[in-house]
Formats: C-alpha cells, structure tokens, sequence
C-alpha cells in the first residue's frame, strides 16, 4: 500500500471460480479486504465466478457496496457448481437465453448494498465470440451492456 496510496490508485482482489485458486471465493475475498480496511483495498465480483463456486448470496447481501470496486457482468450455461469443466467456454452474453445467472438478483443486491462504482465491466471469453471481428465484439458488447444496465439498474 505504501506504493500506491500516494497515487490514489485502489487495488482489487478478484477472486476466481477454480478449486485450484488460492481465493475463489466471495466470502473468502471479502473477508481478506475486510481484515485489510482500507479504502483503497476492495474486490472484483465476476457474476460467473460467484456462480461457479458457489458464494454465498447471504454474505453478499450483507456486504458494504463502497469494497466492491469492480463488478464483472457475464452469463453462464448452466453447469454444476465446481466442476472442473466450468471454464470460460461456458460464459454467455448476459441474459443470453441459455444463461443461468440472475441477472436481476445480481443488480438488485448492488443496490440495496450501495454499490456506486461506474465500473460495470463485461467480461466474456466464450470460444466462440473470439471469432467475431474485435470491431463486432465491442458493438455487441456494448449493446448488451447497455441493455443490461437499462433493465436492470436504471429500473
């Protein structure tokens, strides 16, 4: 911290929906920034990573909105929770139609929990989206962003 706080700059833990990782976990990442308690230390929370793992909805219901930092917004097929063989081919566009995640749960949680970060940040790697043109990718991220954010957040 010493390096970055004159800067201002915030670090992010984000923790990843593998058994292998050392945090993959909401819980888990929370607690670590909570222990921390700094204003510049909070966490990334990737819907698909929260799904994945099986982070709990009650912990993040209770979280203080001001330690997220950066929320990842993604879809998933609908796969059993830790398996092995949940990797980035199983993300979908949001509210793709094979999506599994609660789009609406997921936004409604940010709010009641005073989640003000402009950082709303769409994180995909789907196999297939990569074989769109990087100009393709971005219209259709944005769209689906946008979109995302007025059903969900400007309600």
């Amino acid at each position: 911290l010493p390096i970055v706080e004159p800067e201002g700059i915030k670090l992010s833990i984000e923790f990843c929906a593998s058994p292998t990782m050392s945090i993959n976990r909401f819980d888990d990442a929370y607690a670590i920034i909570k222990e921390v308690d700094h204003p510049l230390v909070g966490l990334t929370c990737d819907q698909y990573h929260f799904r994945t793992m099986g982070s709990s909805w009650e912990e993040l219901e209770k979280a203080d909105g001001s330690k997220i930092f950066v929320w990842h917004l993604n879809g998933s097929e609908d796969m059993p929770l830790g398996a092995s063989y949940n990797t980035d081919a199983v993300r979908l566009w949001p509210d793709d139609p094979k999506d599994c995640l609660d789009q609406k749960r997921f936004a409604d949680t940010f709010k009641k929990i005073g989640y003000n970060n402009d950082n709303c940040i769409i994180e995909i790697f789907r196999p297939e989206y990569w074989e769109m043109s990087q100009e393709e990718n971005v219209k259709k991220s944005y769209e689906v962003t946008k979109a995302h954010v007025e059903k969900y957040w400007n309600d």
